[in-house]
């Protein structure tokens, strides 16, 4: 099946790295979704958004310095060195005479035209305070950009406002000292293992001898580097069945303007600075999650009022086999103790991950605090403990 041409546009980027990373010796592999549908014979992705390249952190900086001299005419590399809304620790090469604009993100690419992304392997063989102090600095920083705003917790609230008050004097600035400090502290030589950070919540773990090699394959014609190990590096991502896993249904998001036509350069001159754009979508956003956090807080109370009647029902359950336990528990008789106890269990179990316990009878709850401890759950029973004092 011939490629559309957005299609033929990612596979040019993609030969234009390849050419650049074999002239300087710059390692680097194919993503997951690539290599994945190179290995398996399968036609090229055909969502514009799936071109992407791995290289190990160094190797990323090295790419980044090398294309300030080799950079070829209308295409251009962005990063968080030279882009105050750059949504994190990876690089973007695009051409300029496309449009690429996801409108769901704001203004996160100064020239969002079709682009391939450059992801980093990290090594974190930094001590631990550094590594935690660099993982706030880089939540705050992706929390502070236009797609960064989609979704938050308190943690990221927290490092989202350290890293405003940081860019008060020069935003460009901070992020080019956040971006050195990232590399120089994401060192990978002699490392065991590296990390894939994909997004925000997806992280892979791989052995470092899957990339110890390179090795050639073939896709739509054109040779890339992939994984020496390309079993390990598939099987770590999508499961050991990755064979499987091939899915290709491409459906253009309302939210994604994609041209090969376009110049994104005259796009955006046209229709200025999408200010407002970003600022309704920000509007949009707040209303959704209003009507969200609703919605919420009603499935809570519902699944916990069902919680509650649960409880009641061990009440009536458990007096007419008081006394029964009781004999169990005074002739030591674990076994079928156990089983007579397993619904109050169960129910303490659910009460546990709502910080409460089971109380609804005092006597059964003390046999099954016994009895805990006389088959050695000590751990559990001095958690149970624990929330009753």
């Amino acid at each position: 099946m011939p490629l559309n041409k957005e299609q033929q546009e990612v596979l040019k980027l993609l030969k234009e790295i390849d050419t650049i990373c074999r002239k300087y010796q710059i390692e680097y592999y194919l993503s997951p979704k690539l290599t994945l549908h190179a290995v398996t014979g399968n036609p090229m992705p055909g969502s514009p958004l799936a071109g992407a390249v791995v290289m190990k952190l160094p190797d990323m900086e090295r790419f980044r310095k090398v294309m300030e001299t080799e950079l070829p005419d209308r295409r251009v590399l962005e990063s968080m060195k030279d882009n105050k809304r750059f949504p994190g620790l990876f690089l973007r090469y695009e051409n300029t005479d496309t449009l690429c604009l996801r409108l769901n993100e704001g203004r996160n690419f100064q020239h969002p035209g079709i682009g391939v992304d450059i992801i980093p392997l990290r090594a974190g063989r930094a001590p631990a305070k550094v590594r935690s102090w660099d993982r706030r600095l880089e939540t705050g920083w992706v929390q502070t950009c236009d797609r960064g705003r989609s979704e938050t917790n308190f943690y990221r609230f927290v490092c989202g406002c350290w890293v405003r008050i940081a860019g008060i004097f020069g935003r460009e600035k901070l992020g080019g000292r956040i971006y050195d400090r990232l590399c120089k502290n994401q060192d990978t030589d002699g490392a065991k293992r590296y990390r894939l950070q994909w997004n925000r919540d997806t992280e892979y773990v791989y052995p470092a001898d899957v990339f110890e090699e390179t090795k050639e394959i073939v896709m739509e014609g054109e040779k890339f580097l992939i994984p020496g190990r390309e079993d390990v590096y598939l099987s770590k991502t999508f499961g050991a069945d990755y064979e499987s896993r091939i899915s290709d249904k491409n459906k253009m998001s309302l939210s994604l303007i994609v041209s090969t036509q376009v110049s994104c350069d005259d796009f955006l001159r046209e229709n200025g600075s999408l200010k407002k754009l970003v600022k309704a979508r920000r509007r949009q956003f707040l209303a959704d999650n209003y009507v969200k956090r609703y919605k919420d807080y009603f499935d809570w109370c519902w699944n916990y009022a069902k919680y509650c009647a649960a409880r009641r029902e061990l009440v009536p359950f458990y007096e007419d086999k008081k006394e029964y336990i009781r004999h169990l528990w005074e002739e030591k008789d674990y076994a079928r103790l156990g089983e007579e106890l397993k619904p109050f269990g169960k129910m303490m179990m659910r009460s546990l991950n709502r910080d409460e316990i089971c109380d609804v009878d005092e006597e059964i709850l003390e046999i099954f605090l016994e009895y805990l401890g006389a088959v050695g759950k000590v751990r559990l029973r001095a958690r149970i403990e624990g929330y009753r004092n």
